[in-house]
């Protein structure tokens, strides 16, 4: 017996979205790439260890976000 419901992809997640929700994944990855150059130039400067870390928690605090905007729809 086949289901009546369509799988969907990974890849066609992101067309089922609402306009909102599409423009801050786009944010949220653009912010994700910025935070991520900063952290490759915090490490460099071993000035402030601190730095680093709220770096690296910011980035995961982004990618969670992410990770919740695709999986609410």
């Amino acid at each position: 017996m086949v289901c009546c419901t369509p799988k969907i992809f990974k890849s066609q997640q992101f067309y089922l979205m609402d306009k909102k929700t599409k423009k801050k994944l786009e944010v949220l990855r653009q912010r994700l790439e910025k935070t991520q150059k900063i952290l490759a130039a915090a490490r460099q400067q071993t000035d402030e260890a601190d730095e680093v870390e709220k770096i690296e928690q910011q980035i995961s605090d982004i990618k969670a976000e992410i990770s919740k905007l695709k999986n609410s729809k």
